[in-house]
């Protein structure tokens, strides 16, 4: 009978420090999820050190159709997507870019493929169709290293001047910051 009693209390205390603990890690994860909603997108993406209101550093690149352009050929809203073929995320979000490319100004959409010529090839060409000025270049080039973008997929709208208005990791997360 003396076991029994002691197996219950043991149990009994090890389900109540287990609820402890489970209780401690919900209040904790509620901290973190309140502390993520309250930062704004440009502030959570960690794909450029650039932040709203600053202004992009001066480039040249060249288009897949052999056009060049500059920082001064950025139109009010231009948006710009940073893209690599071997990024997962890329390719999810490759198609919501390209329909939001549809909709809009084609002068006011760039894309940007960054990757070894072999394989950025795919890419460009879902792109082209859509997109105004897509630029496929390697890991060192003028414009990302402008951006200074370290992850991807990277969305940036850019207005006259590149003067950044927004920035974020998804297409309708970067439009949205804008409309507000």
């Amino acid at each position: 009978m003396e076991y029994v009693v002691a197996a219950v209390v043991l149990v009994g205390f090890v389900s109540l420090l287990n609820l402890m603990l489970t209780y401690g890690v919900i209040r904790r994860l509620r901290q973190h999820g309140e502390m993520f909603s309250k930062q704004s997108p440009t502030k959570a993406v960690g794909v450029t050190p650039l932040s709203q209101g600053a202004v992009v550093n001066e480039f040249t690149a060249a288009t897949i159709s052999g056009e060049t352009v500059t920082r001064d050929d950025f139109t009010a809203h231009t948006l710009l997507g940073f893209f690599s073929p071997d990024c997962p995320s890329c390719v999810a979000e490759l198609g919501r870019f390209v329909d939001v490319a549809r909709t809009r100004n084609r002068d006011d959409v760039w894309a940007v493929v960054v990757g070894e010529p072999d394989r950025v090839a795919d890419t460009t060409a879902t792109l082209a169709p859509a997109v105004g000025r897509v630029i496929a270049e390697g890991s060192r080039s003028e414009i990302l290293s402008a951006f200074g973008v370290v992850g991807f997929p990277a969305f940036i709208v850019v207005g006259e001047g590149g003067v950044v208005g927004a920035i974020g990791i998804r297409t309708d997360e970067v439009l949205a910051t804008t409309a507000a």
